[in-house]
């Protein structure tokens, strides 16, 4: 049995399982997005409007925590494993502006 659901936290292992899996264009774990109080079905991060609404708010979350920092909001966003992920969006920057 999957550990939320022996310990009665998560009610079905479908939603356990969900919980683990990126959704969405923002790819936001299930689980984070419980977390930031996300009660809907999962699977509807997927669309654009709800996977972008969830998003940005952790996104926004994760920067504050980081004092406006973006370089460690980024490195928090991507749970901190690659100390090149903030470059590499940075350097991204440019082409996703609008002008």
């Amino acid at each position: 049995m999957l550990p939320l659901v022996a310990s009665g936290r998560v009610r079905n292992a479908t939603e356990a399982r969900a919980r683990a899996f990126s959704w969405g264009l923002m790819q936001v774990m299930g689980q984070t997005a419980r977390e930031n109080g996300y009660a809907g079905h999962l699977a509807a991060i997927c669309e654009p409007g709800t996977g972008l609404e969830i998003g940005c708010g952790v996104l926004a979350e994760k920067l504050a925590r980081a004092g406006g920092n973006l370089e460690q909001g980024l490195l928090a966003w991507n749970g901190g494993g690659d100390v090149s992920y903030p470059a590499e969006v940075k350097a991204r920057i440019q082409r996703y502006s609008e002008t």
